[in-house]
């Protein structure tokens, strides 16, 4: 990291994350961050344990777990792997978001520290002549099931970035975005572009020609109770003529700022 990032090694740590993790979200489900007042039906812990032993993250981890013993934990490789896991687990429980894709980079450890559990799994199901009948189709077919669900959400979410990103790169880059949420994506592809967040901070006057990339249906729920963002959108519609330019999937709406303030 500081070999590739030698200019700016440190900036993660401004992260949203990082600025607004607390031990006290692992039991919220709750959270006010920069996407707005989000509501989730379970809290961190919960969901957490759900996602991991879940048969669409490993389709064999519920009938795994009953073959752990306390020789599959002597290794100083096993311990350092596991004390990882957990210590990622916990961090990710502590920020104010749930998504399963988290949990994408402990996936790879998780495997190798479940090789010796299989193993002895699948001795157990041959010993029984159970292993073609009652393992290899279910797996198959529930792990095809799992990953063309989850592929679709991570490729839909994917295409809309994409659209957005093709829209602002044909934008002369000097013109602002006023957005929410949005931010990491726009400064991962248009890292020229200067990007405000409307949930933070009061705009006093915003800049001609800027664009605004808001999806409106959260004014009535999700950003109900954020006075910042209510007036922002509030001085957009009533002092400046916006024009839309592009409509998105996630009701995400593109306009531009084509007006200075009325006097």
């Amino acid at each position: 990291h500081l070999l590739i990032r030698q200019n700016a090694a440190l900036d993660f740590m401004a992260h949203d994350g990082l600025i607004t993790w607390s031990f006290k979200h692992i039991f919220q489900s709750s959270f006010q961050s920069n996407n707005g007042i989000v509501e989730f039906p379970l809290i961190n812990l919960l969901f957490m344990i759900k996602t991991l032993i879940h048969p669409g993250f490993f389709v064999l981890a519920v009938p795994l777990l009953f073959f752990i013993r306390k020789r599959h934990f002597s290794s100083i490789q096993v311990i350092l792997m596991l004390t990882s896991i957990i210590t990622y687990v916990i961090f990710i429980m502590g920020i104010t978001a749930q998504s399963s894709r988290f949990l994408l980079i402990v996936f790879p450890f998780i495997f190798i520290l479940s090789y010796p559990l299989f193993r002895e799994f699948i001795a157990f199901l041959k010993k029984r002549d159970l292993l073609k009948k009652w393992l290899v189709p279910p797996i198959i077919i529930v792990q095809l099931a799992s990953f063309s669900y989850s592929f679709s959400k991570f490729y839909q979410l994917n295409q809309m970035e994409k659209a957005i990103m093709t829209v602002l790169k044909k934008i002369a880059p000097e013109e602002p975005v006023y957005a929410v949420s949005m931010e990491p994506v726009i400064k991962s592809y248009c890292p020229e572009r200067t990007t405000i967040n409307l949930w933070y901070q009061e705009v006093p006057s915003f800049q001609s020609k800027g664009l605004v990339l808001i999806n409106e249906h959260y004014f009535n729920d999700v950003w109900l109770n954020n006075p910042t963002i209510q007036d922002n959108w509030k001085k957009l519609n009533t002092t400046y003529a916006l024009k839309k330019l592009e409509s998105f999937s996630m009701n995400l709406v593109l306009y531009q700022i084509e007006t200075t303030p009325n006097n």
